[in-house]
């Protein structure tokens, strides 16, 4: 557990290289398949209640956009939360841009009642019922095309700020063996690494429910 900074970064880039030393069929020494970020976007009422530090306090991507592209897989997937403010996206586009990531998806996470009724107006003037997760691919030989693709997840929120669990959701995009990292997490996820300083936030077990998924991909 610790704050994403310049000293941290260079302590994440050894374990990566030291624990991933040897390559595989999709990844060289210390890179990842798959990251996933979730930043803390300037929230003035975050920042007012103190739940978390937000990026007006500190500037951790600023630090991620000089370090976090040699830990990134040929082809590998990348993808980042981003509020409905256009900074939020401008910002995360400069990184991609940085890390040689090219935007292919927008995901759209839809945030209902139990009742399956949208949390706020779509057209609300101060609230969203949604936020958007940003996917690139790490650039490669490949021709890209012009068209995004975007899809919708429909899922009801719980605790503050976290986001639905996208495990098997991106697991259909990678290899069968791959390795993932997820950036300003907030619990664990099973094989995956985790890097921030509330990894731990959601793990316990209270905040979980167990039942069966219910999961579809649908383009």
């Amino acid at each position: 557990m610790s704050r994403i900074s310049e000293s941290t970064a260079t302590a994440l880039s050894l374990a990566a290289i030291s624990i991933h030393s040897s390559p595989t069929a999709t990844a060289g020494p210390g890179q990842f398949d798959f990251v996933l970020l979730d930043p803390p976007w300037e929230n003035r009422s975050v920042q007012r209640s103190g739940r978390y530090t937000t990026m007006r306090e500190t500037d951790p991507m600023v630090v991620l956009q000089s370090i976090l592209g040699q830990h990134l897989a040929h082809g590998a997937l990348v993808a980042c939360w981003v509020t409905n403010k256009p900074a939020a996206r401008n910002i995360a586009l400069e990184a991609f841009q940085a890390w040689d990531v090219d935007l292919v998806e927008e995901w759209a996470w839809l945030k209902t009642t139990l009742q399956g009724d949208p949390v706020t107006e779509l057209e609300g003037l101060w609230r969203k019922p949604y936020e958007i997760l940003l996917l690139g691919r790490k650039v490669s030989t490949q021709a890209h095309g012009d068209t995004l693709q975007r899809r919708v997840i429909v899922a009801v929120p719980d605790l503050h700020s976290r986001k639905p669990s996208l495990k098997a959701l991106i697991e259909s995009f990678m290899p069968s063996r791959y390795r993932a990292l997820e950036i300003f997490a907030r619990n664990l996820t099973a094989d995956w690494w985790a890097w921030g300083d509330e990894v731990l936030k959601y793990n316990w077990e209270g905040h979980w429910w167990q039942g069966e998924e219910s999961v579809q991909i649908q383009d």
